[in-house]
This record gives C-alpha cells, structure tokens and sequence, in this order.
C-alpha cells in the first residue's frame, strides 16, 4: 500500500493526481480552497502505528482540501476536489506563499502547488518531493460570517445630520450687484464643502436678506 492510498479517504490525494498525471516536475495543481480539516497525526505507511519524530513528538499534518477543474473518469462522480496533506517541504512551500501574501490560510482563498521534483534523499528513505505554492486570499467580505459593506443611504438624511441646501441660483435678484452675488455664491460653495452648520433657504430672496443684501422694496 502506498503512502496516498493510505491516506486517500474523502477527497482523493493531489499527490496521487500528480502520479496519474505522468508525476513530471512542473505540474501544478489548485484552486479555491474548500475544507481545512483539523491536524491529524500521521502513520507509518508499512506499520500503521502512529509516526513519531526522534524525540518522540508527533509528526501531524493538515488536510486542505481545494476545488480543482480535473476529472479523473476513473474516480466515480468526481467533483475536481483534491486534498494536499500538509506536511514537510509540501508546509515550507505553502508558509512561504503564506508570508509572501501577508495572509493566513483561510477557506474560499485560491491555493496553486508545483511539484518542482526531487530533493537529495536520505539513508533509508526515497528522496522527497519539493514544491513552490502560490496563494491568494479570499476578497474581503466574502467570508460567510463577514458583513457586506453597506451602500450609501439615499433618501431621508439621518437624525441631525444637516440638509443640503442646494445649488444657489445662478442670476443676481433685482437689485444685487452681480459681483457681490458672485462671491456670495463662491462662499457659499466654500461652505458646502466644509460641513455647513446653517440651514440656508435656496429662494432669491431669502439668500438677499441672509447675507444682508438690500432688495427693491
């Protein structure tokens, strides 16, 4: 039995996809992330018996499970998924992507792994595979516990909030010198800009007498 068929329960291995796709250095395999599961320690793939390191600590690794496009029509109603046990320089490989996006790993972010090939193996042991990964997090907002941000209000301004007073007219009232009316409407832009704290009424005549104009009687 193989290390992926060992591990091979749920979502089929992405390794043992790699192997299907004639196992060359350059194969990429991703996409949306799907599932992380919680970290399961691993087995010794002659024994059985839970794998340990030298000092005894235990050796785990992290199932995450990705939506790829492949169909494999060996695999009965294959959904694309495929699952990367995380572990070794497969962990290095996804740390590194990780750091370099500044993010966590995190379900509906898009996780791509290249096999690259072999690194030099060790007495006892066939050499391992090495990877570089590439992750992107999810948009902001999208997480389902996450709010949507909302869209400006329109319509009935909020408690307090102050009322637009509109756009003075355009034409001096009878009886304004056409110059002051110009710098009166240039404050009065100034003034909208800035938060105005008046109430201002948008007729003729009611701005004359505001700024105290004097009007034809």
């Amino acid at each position: 039995m193989s290390a992926d068929d060992f591990f091979n329960e749920g979502a089929p291995s992405a390794i043992a996809t790699i192997k299907a796709l004639g196992d060359k250095p350059g194969t990429t395999i991703g996409g949306p992330i799907v599932e992380i599961g919680e970290q399961v320690q691993q087995k010794d793939v002659n024994t059985g018996a839970p794998a340990v390191w030298p000092d005894g600590n235990p050796k785990m690794m992290l199932p995450v499970i990705v939506a790829t496009e492949l169909r494999d029509p060996s695999i009965n109603d294959d959904d694309g998924h495929r699952t990367f046990w995380v572990s070794g320089n497969l962990k290095k490989a996804i740390g590194s992507a990780l750091r370099q996006a500044g993010a966590k790993l995190a379900v509906g972010g898009v996780l791509q792994v290249t096999f690259t090939g072999y690194g030099e193996a060790k007495k006892g042991f066939n050499p391992p595979r090495e990877w570089t990964a590439v992750y992107t997090p999810p948009a902001p907002g999208s997480g389902f516990f996450e709010e949507p941000v909302a869209a400006a209000s329109v319509g009935t301004p909020a408690p307090g909030a102050a009322p637009n007073p509109g756009p003075a007219p355009a034409v001096a009232p009878a009886g304004v010198d056409p110059a002051q009316w110009a710098a009166f409407q240039a404050m009065q832009a100034q003034a909208a800009q800035a938060a105005p704290a008046a109430n201002l009424d948008a007729t003729n005549a009611a701005y004359a007498a505001q700024m105290g104009f004097q009007t034809p009687q």
